[in-house]
């Protein structure tokens, strides 16, 4: 998700709280604006329907399609 207007996810407090004191700059990831680190399943899904990343069915079961969607160029 791109946020150029610099706008708060639902999540956004929770991620701070429960992030890892660790970081993932030893990994070779570093100029990352926010991490997500063990998130409660309830931020996830405020997650997911907030950034359209995937859809909730009947029932709380996640739905995500991984499938790359390839457009036609115009000429």
């Amino acid at each position: 998700m791109n946020n150029i207007l610099d706008i708060k996810t639902p999540a956004e407090a929770i991620a701070s709280a429960v992030k890892s004191d660790y970081g993932l700059d030893y990994l070779g990831l570093a100029n990352l604006r926010k991490v997500y680190w063990n998130l409660p399943a309830e931020a996830l899904y405020e997650e997911i329907v907030f950034r359209g990343e995937a859809k909730i069915s009947r029932g709380g079961p996640v739905i995500v399609n991984t499938r790359q969607t390839y457009r036609a160029c115009c000429q």
